[in-house]
């Protein structure tokens, strides 16, 4: 994730690594990428014949082009001076572009076509993000963006946070209404860490809800109630770790924790499911027979907590504050799966979790710790 565009980066790194570029924009092909760096077109994927509905490793065909064999074909440095000459001359035919991009770009060039490159150029002073940035989330490195170019980005609006559109009962309530608290919380610590010249009063997150995308302004909070929450957090953690007992795993304790904020916590809450259905859609995905649509919200529901405990654990990584209880929620968000876990379909939950008994025992002692 970069400032601004992102042709000049990904040049510049298909250059330094000679990787390819994943891309619809074939303008790509332009920029120096080094001899090796090439440009994929993203329209030309294809599966290949052997395509198998069972396999995941399905070999992929593409448009592989590589700018710096092309102009060697055509006798020319780099394409800069074909494509130069096919915007003055866009009905000439390929051999004619090549000698007019031979003939008339010698040896400093028009003054026409040097404007025209200037955009192809790597400015020196180019910010090429954040050190060791390859980890977060695009969407927490994007919030972090607004946040370091407020010189670029004009303050009249807050900062953006767009939520991933979830497969979801869009007749019942948004699933991204649970996780609430813990994305609020992410974005409050994160805006205590910024400078205070740096700091923004409200963030606006934008989410669908039925058949459009609408806009939530949520407002910072202040020291006081980020500590309450904190604190809260860690008891709830605490809680479901304890009523797993010998039983927890780093799986089934995040996506139980997500199923507990899903219905409520204690006696504040709704119950939750039996142990035979609670069961059920740990392992499966559903608590009846067969899939419906409350079951299809349901791991909506609890795929929106923990991609907010995501967020939430990335942002807390920027502050610097070292009390007890920051270091304490740093060290039991550690133990949260990486992305393609905590996303997971109900065909990939299979045999994970809980045996019915195990989930029994853990309906009972939830309830007793509760109390």
């Amino acid at each position: 994730m970069v400032a601004g565009e992102a042709d000049m980066h990904c040049a510049y790194l298909a250059k330094l690594t000679g990787s390819a570029i994943l891309t619809n924009d074939s303008d790509l092909i332009l920029h120096d990428i080094g001899p090796h760096g090439s440009v994929v077109l993203l329209h030309s994927l294809e599966l290949e014949n052997t395509y198998s509905a069972r396999s995941i490793d399905v070999p992929l065909r593409a448009v592989q082009l590589h700018p710096a064999s092309l102009a060697q074909r055509f006798g020319l440095a780099d394409l800069l001076r074909l494509a130069y000459e096919l915007k003055l001359h866009p009905n000439s035919g390929l051999t004619e572009l090549i000698r007019l991009a031979e003939e008339t770009l010698r040896p400093q060039g028009s003054a026409g076509y040097l404007e025209f490159s200037e955009e192809y150029k790597v400015p020196e002073h180019a910010q090429w993000g954040f050190a060791n940035s390859h980890h977060l989330d695009p969407r927490v490195l994007e919030l972090v963006w607004q946040y370091e170019t407020q010189e670029i980005n004009s303050w009249d609006e807050f900062p953006r946070f767009y939520l991933a559109i979830l497969n979801e009962d869009h007749t019942r309530r948004c699933a991204w209404e649970n996780g609430f608290s813990y994305r609020v919380l992410g974005y409050s610590i994160f805006n205590a860490s910024r400078p205070p010249s740096r700091r923004s009063r409200f963030i606006d997150e934008f989410v669908r809800r039925g058949g459009r995308i609408a806009r939530d302004t949520l407002a910072i909070r202040d020291a006081g109630w980020i500590a309450d929450q904190m604190t809260a957090f860690y008891a709830r953690l605490s809680l479901v770790r304890d009523a797993l007992g010998e039983n927890v795993t780093t799986t089934n304790l995040w996506r139980i924790f997500a199923l507990c904020e899903i219905y409520g916590w204690g006696d504040s809450g709704s119950p939750l499911p039996k142990a035979k259905p609670f069961s059920r859609f740990l392992n499966f995905g559903y608590m009846g027979d067969q899939t419906d649509w409350a079951d299809i919200h349901l791991t909506a529901q609890v795929q929106a907590v923990l991609y907010s405990l995501r967020i939430m654990r990335q942002l807390i990584g920027f502050t610097t504050s070292a009390n007890d209880l920051m270091l304490k929620m740093q060290d039991a968000l550690m133990s949260l799966p990486p992305l393609h876990v905590l996303m997971r379909s109900r065909f990939e939950m299979a045999n994970e979790y809980l045996t019915e008994d195990a989930a029994g025992e853990f309906l009972k002692r939830y309830k007793q710790l509760a109390r």
